[in-house]
């Protein structure tokens, strides 16, 4: 994960979204964001999975799959979410456990199998002793090429002819989609279980702490200002625009009865606070998981983007102070109010722009393999680099894809349309069974 940190002058999604935020408040999001763990409740189902199938394997190792797939969406960071779900679990095996630890794909395609036997291979070929391979991302272990499939022969092989190796692998779903096509992986027998999307109380569970440390409030964007947004989206069909509109009067709807729950409840003061407070973080975050499709890194990026600053006038201070005493919070010591509260407005999904065929077969690429450099983007695709360089400057200035250092990858806040649109166009990123 330390790859994604190398390039201090990189402006991410992340970076845009915070742009207007005061330096401190930036900076303190930033850091809590790289300190939120994966989300406990893939670690859960991870754990779960990998118990059950070694302790089955371990008991019949000739005759149960030697092997465990874990999929994820291709923008979900794979490796890392399977590198917290097995860390107490490794240390307490007997077993000896070899741990693919690349942060990234090898450089060299033609020297990804060369690599992975030696991290990977046995003490020799009559070895016979019981052991665990862990491949943390199979994305980095293949690119599509003429050479560069050997490293996904050897794993296919030790599959079929050697029981008493267990292969614990973690993929995108994409990736493994394409891998099974052209080589038929899932014939040999793999379990595959699919990381579960997130609920909107697991989402809130997950991001809680962050709200919490900067007391981020919920507020809802008015309806006539959604309808607005809504109605001058030029590019959009009408198809597509009526589908948004309904998407606006179902929060809405969800806000007028809140609204009516209040005035109900106006006998009762402190209950009116707190229900409409819980009432308003359910909503956010209710919406925060079917914009995302409970994918955690989507999700994430939409929180983030979410939050803005809000000043607040004299009264609305006073107000504050008795509604909750935390004047203290809001006001700097050396200025007179007002000065501001944080707000987490309703999450928005960005429009894509228009997009080209080409357009759509270098995302699809990156989508497959997780990321890829420059070069092996190029040489994926059989296209010269300065062609290829291009079309990347053209999406990056349109956000949808993400460079950090030489390292390239599909920004995961427009994935939900992305896919939509990559599965309109006859792409196939969408699981089938």
């Amino acid at each position: 994960m330390a790859r994604f940190e190398k390039d201090e002058a990189y402006s991410s999604q992340i970076g845009e979204a915070l742009v207007n935020l005061p330096i401190d408040i930036a900076e303190q999001l930033t850091q809590l964001t790289k300190e939120l763990p994966s989300h406990p409740f893939n670690q859960q189902r991870i754990q779960e999975a990998v118990t059950t199938a070694v302790e089955q394997w371990q008991e019949s190792p000739d005759s149960v799959s030697n092997s465990l797939i874990i999929l994820s969406s291709p923008v979900t960071a794979v490796a890392r979410i399977l590198t917290d779900s097995l860390a107490d679990w490794t240390e307490q095996q007997s077993l000896a456990i070899h741990f693919l630890d690349w942060v990234e794909r090898p450089p060299a395609a033609e020297k990804i199998q060369l690599k992975m036997s030696e991290t990977l291979g046995k003490d020799g070929p009559e070895c016979k002793e019981k052991n665990i391979a862990v491949i943390p991302n199979l994305s980095w272990c293949f690119l599509r090429s003429s050479e560069g499939l050997d490293g996904i022969d050897y794993l296919r092989d030790h599959l079929l002819s050697d029981h008493t190796q267990f292969w614990i692998i973690g993929s995108g779903q994409v990736s493994w989609q394409y891998l099974n096509s052209v080589l038929k992986l899932q014939a040999y027998g793999s379990e595959v279980i699919k990381l579960p999307t997130l609920s909107g109380e697991q989402l809130q569970d997950w991001l809680m702490q962050i709200v919490d440390q900067l007391d981020i409030q919920f507020d809802d964007v008015s309806i006539q200002e959604r309808l607005q947004e809504v109605g001058t989206e030029s590019s959009r069909s009408l198809f597509k625009t009526l589908t948004a509109l309904f998407e606006e009067l179902n929060t809405s709807a969800k806000s007028l009865f809140r609204g009516v729950k209040k005035e109900i409840l106006t006998s009762e003061p402190n209950r009116i606070t707190d229900d409409t407070d819980e009432n308003l973080k359910a909503s956010y975050f209710e919406r925060l998981s079917d914009l995302s499709e409970g994918v955690s890194t989507t999700a994430l990026q939409l929180f983030i983007k979410s939050i803005h600053i809000e000043k607040l006038s004299k009264e609305a201070i006073e107000d504050i102070n008795k509604d909750t005493g935390k004047i203290e919070d809001l006001l700097d010591p050396d200025e007179t109010p007002p000065k501001h509260r944080l707000v987490a407005r309703t999450p928005r999904l960005p429009n894509l722009p228009e997009l080209e065929q080409n357009d759509l077969y270098i995302l699809y690429s990156l989508l497959m393999h997780g990321d890829l450099t420059l070069d092996a983007l190029s040489e994926s695709v059989g296209e010269e680099q300065p062609i290829i360089n291009n079309y990347i400057q053209v999406l990056r200035r349109a956000g949808l894809i993400e460079q950090q250092g030489e390292v390239l990858q599909v920004n995961p806040i427009h994935y939900p349309r992305l896919k939509k649109q990559l599965t309109g166009e006859n792409f196939i990123v969408r699981k089938t069974d």
